[in-house]
């Protein structure tokens, strides 16, 4: 099992960067690796989102359920849980923390179990560097579509 946290303060509402995350079709143009990225169902409680990543010259693809709540601080989150795809399990969290009115610090932790998938222990020091670049390229997205 990897176990991945990363955390970003950023000039942005909790309100938009949600937003930005749950824009899964749009994946595909900011997210390194990320070749599609469908919606598959959507309803006001979650959405069934379709992945497709290709890291190391390995194609996968993976469909996980994705459920917003407020913490009981007042925080935006979303939740992830792996409902199909090659690993034994797929667990997921943003956080998005308000910091003043216009700013937020952005957590994601993400909890991987790759199972008797034997390819994924030659990828699995590569999770650690994705998911850091998955929230560098949230950061820069939130930058173009928002400014700052």
């Amino acid at each position: 099992m990897v176990r991945v946290e990363r955390s970003a303060l950023m000039a942005f509402t909790p309100q938009q960067l949600l937003a930005l995350v749950q824009d899964v079709e749009c994946y595909p143009e900011f997210l390194p690796g990320c070749i599609a990225a469908t919606t598959e169902v959507a309803t006001d409680e979650s959405m069934q989102a379709g992945l497709k990543f290709k890291l190391a010259g390995l194609t996968e693809s993976f469909v996980t359920e994705n459920r917003v709540s407020t913490s009981a601080e007042g925080y935006l989150q979303l939740y992830m849980r792996l409902l199909k795809g090659p690993f034994k399990s797929l667990k997921g969290q943003w956080s998005f923390q308000p910091l003043g009115e216009a700013a937020c610090k952005v957590s994601l932790a993400v909890e991987l179990d790759w199972g008797t998938w034997s390819l994924g222990r030659l990828l699995a020091p590569q999770i650690e560097r994705a998911v850091g670049e998955v929230m560098g390229s949230f950061k820069q997205r939130a930058s173009l579509l928002y400014g700052n």
